[in-house]
């Protein structure tokens, strides 16, 4: 049978624009969980009358959420008396008829309140049923479960005696051999996990030391403790610190794990923020295993997270955690670095010389016949390979089974032959010894085979390529030779071993994939050619449908053109399947329908040998500047805006070369936005000037309107301003050219023009009434845009706010300067509240609705960029109505959204506003710290649009 989302209607009041707009986010978030639900402001005329509407929307509906509150019930018991508005009254005597007829049996209603204390509100004949408290986190997810039939749990059979389910999910790599020392380890994993203070813990070390038997040994050890585990290792994906991997594979496996209801999201911040609710509410031990390929590690790099829902995901469970987070990687995770107080940072060191001697006694290795001669012997070769875990663990067992295990005879092992600098050198040059020993022997084309792959492989694809017979790598080894090379790989050697307890699933230490497959590509590259093209034929045939519809579905595909490129068939792979069945030719299928631009950034990373810069040359050179913008439109949606200036820059000469005019222009356009985003404000200037010059030669009026709109901005916040409004009245020429039906600019254009005409209300006053008339003009234009819409409604946010101010008393105090009037980085207003009247109450109110439509409006999109400048209004507000709580926690947020891609221009603004709230709290010394820091960034980029706000903040602090 055919899968049937609920039919789902909402009865509410209209208590007010900000809970009309609370309703619409929770009807938003409901669909994008897969559940059908309607609210009136879907239809607001329908053609059938509001009576009948009503009565068939509330008979045809599974559920019917009844929104709780205090008007809500006044307008429900005045059913016989005359108050404004007859929705509510219509819909609770169809609510109330209905129940009498089942006999007050109820599993259709649905009490709802946003907030705990309108519990009190719940209708008197539903007060008894299941209600929704949606202030608590976890009360969605259940919600959702109710609503789709998964809250109710399969009843168990009963058994002889009772026990505690456990949810248990460990996907970390199996590790050979006994487990000696790391006692002081052990004892600070014991500690954090008992100690209600600390919320995460890394461990930091490199390839080899022995991270994840650690973890494994301590799992193993505190099972019978653990109700809920959830261990993964990113390893599965490749280990390199330089290869591009997505977080995405963990999060479905996550919210799988914890059934949850929700799985689509409106920006990767939410997406972090759930999981990190399902992992508090469930007690869960989270395990991360092997993040550095998830983490930026080149030369002046600092270990930040490349995704920014597992970055939110740490961020929140170090804020609050109810179980431990315990992290493994090569690199710290510098994102947790002002979390000192929750997560402690461990640098894992090698063996101690006397748990090395330990470890390699367990593998039947021994010296001298004397116990003090043989000590020293072993001791010897502990500190000659530094005790390094992974190295002695494949020295002992080699000397074991070459040389009767006498410790002495490492010394016939010859000097490691490459370029290897890190401490696994130690681990290469055993590896290089088994490479001699086990040379034309089916075990070592088994290990060049699992080099070809950075995830564990099914013995069946293995099998396709013994099939093949492809020279110098499977051909004339018979099937009964492969099968006696995995076990002997796996019982002898201790190389090979089975993945997820699966023995169908085969794996092997990532430095050992990493040597072999150096060694390979480097004696053998015919065949590694035909080994990866075999592969890239045979994945791109197992999804059933030509395109597949989800990123599990396409993971074949993504193997397919990861092995396609390897062969050198990077043409083939982008034209047979990167463009066809992934990207559906110009649909951008990754993009508009999945939002998947990490895995999109993933896939394109194979046609690159170096990332973001030079492509591969079997990639025809015409596909280079797309290819270039791709990837530079990818790192910056994912907040990765340093690296998109290397590829887009590239794309930019490129479609210069061409002639390529437009494509050109809207490339030098994303730059100087890029530049400017950053608070690279010379270089913003630079390609915001080229843009203009390449539009005018393209001819092309759109661009011609829209990129002159880019320089003016920045001309802007530069403190440029009359040249600025000049250019934006130029553009605006163009604009009416090309759509001689409006006569304002709008969208983005629209609402930098605004912003700039907002800055400039004090000297002339009469703007503002303008500036309204143009937002206005640019909600008319919006249609379902919901970029357009979000900054349209912060225009006339902050349009009423400063138009409380434009009357404000000029009033002194005694030898004091007037507090009333002064400037912060986005508004003219005063510092403190403003005196109460009807009409600044009356304003204060309509700019509070249009900004609170405006933040929800860009988090429910996943307009990320435009989000601060929204907060940033509404902390104003809230500091202005002695809020400073609210005002608080939107400053908060507005630091995490752009600390971590360092957007210079509103970390100043974000200083600026917190000083002013810090002066209304009366902590001069703290505010003047903020100020300092605002003052240093405004003059060392130029961000001289703030100059004079800021002058006026230092007057205040002196």
């Amino acid at each position: 049978m055919e899968y049937q989302s609920p039919n789902v209607f909402i009865s509410y009041s209209h208590d007010s624009q900000a809970h009309k707009e609370k309703v619409y986010k929770l009807s938003g978030q409901l669909r994008r969980a897969g559940i059908d639900c309607w609210i009136d402001q879907y239809d607001p005329i329908p053609i059938e009358g509001w009576p009948k509407r009503m009565m068939n929307g509330i008979r045809d509906a599974d559920f019917v959420l009844m929104i709780c509150t205090r008007q809500y019930q006044e307008k429900l018991n005045a059913i016989d008396q005359q108050t404004p508005g007859n929705g509510v009254k219509w819909e609770s005597t169809l609510i109330m008829n209905t129940l009498y007829r089942e006999g007050t049996l109820n599993r259709k209603f649905i009490p709802i309140v946003f907030n705990g204390d309108d519990k009190h509100c719940i209708p008197d004949i539903l007060f008894g049923h299941s209600y929704y408290d949606l202030s608590q986190p976890k009360e969605f997810d259940d919600l959702c479960k109710h609503l789709l039939g998964k809250l109710r749990k399969e009843k168990p059979a009963l058994g002889a005696t009772s026990s505690n389910q456990k949810l248990l999910s460990n996907k970390l790599p199996t590790v050979e051999g006994e487990f000696f020392g790391r006692k002081t380890e052990l004892a600070l994993l014991d500690e954090a996990w008992s100690s209600p203070n600390t919320n995460i813990v890394q461990f930091i070390a490199s390839g080899g030391t022995g991270k994840t038997k650690l973890l494994r040994h301590w799992l193993d050890r505190n099972l019978p403790k653990i109700d809920t585990l959830l261990a993964w290792s990113f390893y599965s994906q490749g280990a390199r610190e330089d290869k591009q991997i997505s977080a995405s594979p963990f999060f479905t496996h996550a919210f799988s794990l914890f059934s949850s209801a929700q799985l689509s999201f409106s920006s990767e911040e939410e997406k972090g923020d759930h999981l990190a609710n399902l992992i508090r509410q469930e007690n869960c031990l989270l395990v991360l295993d092997g993040l550095e390929p998830l983490q930026y590690a080149g030369n002046g790099m600092r270990g930040e997270l490349k995704d920014r829902a597992l970055r939110q995901l740490l961020r929140s469970l170090a804020d609050h955690n109810s179980s431990l987070c315990v992290i493994t990687s090569r690199i710290t995770v510098y994102d947790l670095i002002d979390r000192k107080d929750s997560t402690i940072s461990h640098a894992l060191s090698n063996l101690d010389v006397e748990d090395g001697v330990r470890l390699l006694k367990s593998l039947g290795v021994h010296g001298g016949e004397a116990y003090q001669e043989e000590h020293e012997q072993l001791s010897e070769a502990v500190k000659e390979y530094q005790g390094h875990a992974l190295a002695l663990f494949l020295l002992g067992n080699a000397i074991h089974t070459y040389f009767d295990g006498n410790i002495l005879a490492r010394n016939q092992l010859d000097e490691l032959i490459g370029n290897y600098d890190g401490i696994e050198r130690h681990a290469f040059k055993v590896m290089q010894a088994y490479q001699k020993w086990l040379a034309d022997t089916p075990e070592l084309k088994l290990l060049y085979l699992l080099s070809l792959f950075d995830h564990p492989i099914e013995k069946s694809v293995l099998e396709i390529l013994w099939k093949k017979r492809i020279p110098q790598l499977t051909s004339d080894i018979h099937n009964r030779a492969w099968k006696i090379a995995i076990r002997d790989l796996k019982e002898k050697h201790y190389m090979l071993f089975s993945h997820d307890n699966n023995d169908e699933l085969l794996d092997c230490h990532p430095l050992v994939r990493e040597y072999f497959g150096n060694q390979m590509r480097t004696s053998y590259q015919e065949a590694w050619d035909q080994a990866h093209e075999v592969l890239y034929e045979h994945y791109q045939q197992v999804p059933s449908e030509y395109t597949p519809n989800s990123i599990e579905q396409m993971q074949p595909l993504f193997y397919a053109i990861q092995h396609g490129c390897a062969a050198g068939l990077c043409q083939r792979a982008k034209d047979e399947i990167y463009w066809p069945r992934i990207q559906r030719e110009n649909s951008y299928y990754m993009y508009h329908e999945l939002g998947a631009m990490s895995e999109d950034l993933a896939i394109i990373a194979n046609f690159f040998v170096k990332p973001w810069e030079e492509l591969s040359t079997t990639l025809n050179a015409e596909e280079h500047p797309a290819m270039l913008a791709r990837a530079g439109f990818d790192l910056r949606a994912l907040g990765r805006l340093q690296e998109a200036k290397a590829p887009l820059s590239k794309g930019l000469d490129l479609q210069i070369k061409l002639g390529e005019w437009k494509h050109a222009a809207g490339i030098a356009n994303n730059l100087s936005e890029l530049h400017l985003f950053l608070g690279e404000i010379k270089r913003a200037k630079h390609y915001g000037v080229m843009s203009i010059e390449l539009a005018d030669k393209s001819e092309d009026l759109k661009s011609q309107s829209m990129f002159r709109t880019t320089l003016a901005d920045v001309l802007h916040q530069a403190g440029e301003c009359e040249q600025a409004i000049k250019l934006f009245y130029e553009a605006e020429e163009f604009h009416k050219l090309n759509q001689p039906n409006s006569e304002y600019l709008f969208s983005v254009e629209g609402y930098q023009f605004c912003d700039l005409l907002l800055d400039n209300v004090i000297k002339n006053p009469e703007k503002i009434l303008e500036v309204i008339k143009r937002a206005q003009h640019g909600l008319k234009y919006a249609g379902d845009k919901q970029l357009s819409i979000a900054l349209n409604q912060l225009i006339l946010g902050r349009a009423f706010l400063i138009k409380t101010t434009l009357t404000a008393p000029h009033t002194k105090t005694a030898g004091k300067p007037n507090k009333t009037r002064h400037l912060i980085p986005s508004e003219t207003h005063p510092a403190h509240a403003v005196p109460p009247s009807t009409q600044k109450n009356k304003d204060l109110s309509i700019s509070n609705n249009w900004i609170d439509k405006s933040v929800n409006r860009l988090r429910s999109s996943g307009h990320k960029w435009f989000l601060p400048s929204a907060l940033l209004a509404r902390a104003t507000l809230k500091r202005l109505s002695g809020d400073f709580s609210s005002a608080d926690r939107d400053l908060t947020e507005v630091y995490d959204i752009v600390r971590p891609s360092a957007l210079k221009l509103y970390l100043v603004d974000y200083h600026m506003e917190m000083a002013w709230l810090l002066i209304a709290k009366n902590n001069q010394p703290q505010a003047k710290i903020h100020t300092q820091t605002a003052a240093k960034l405004v003059n060392n980029i130029g961000y001289f649009r703030r100059k004079e706000a800021l002058k006026k903040l230092e007057e205040q602090l002196s």
